[in-house]
């Protein structure tokens, strides 16, 4: 248990959180976020609320499914944090909205 730390829930069903510069799948994984190299996503085709993301560390991945667009914009915000980096993001940035060319 994470004690003395705030713990920012981004899945209720499966407990995962993030907490200070780590995200937690609960029973499964510890991700320090620092370690992580990039992050990929995609809306989650069962529950168009929810966001597969795949944290990538060298050789190795953690996958995470979190329960909205914010969880995962606080999941983004937190890992580029953890690398002295500020990433500000739009919902339609995380969304991928299709456009059109002019």
């Amino acid at each position: 248990k994470v004690k003395n730390m705030e713990k920012i829930i981004i899945n209720d069903y499966f407990p995962a959180y993030i907490a200070g510069d780590f995200a937690v799948k609960q029973g499964a994984w510890v991700v320090h976020l620092g370690e992580v190299e990039f992050i990929t996503y995609r809306i989650n085709e069962k529950n168009k609320n929810q966001y597969l993301v795949m944290l990538h560390m060298k050789d190795k991945e953690a996958k995470i499914m979190v329960d909205s667009i914010s969880a995962l914009k606080e999941l983004l915000s937190t890992w580029a944090k953890s690398k002295d980096k500020k990433l500000i993001l739009e919902e339609e940035d995380l969304k991928g909205e299709v456009r059109t060319w002019d």
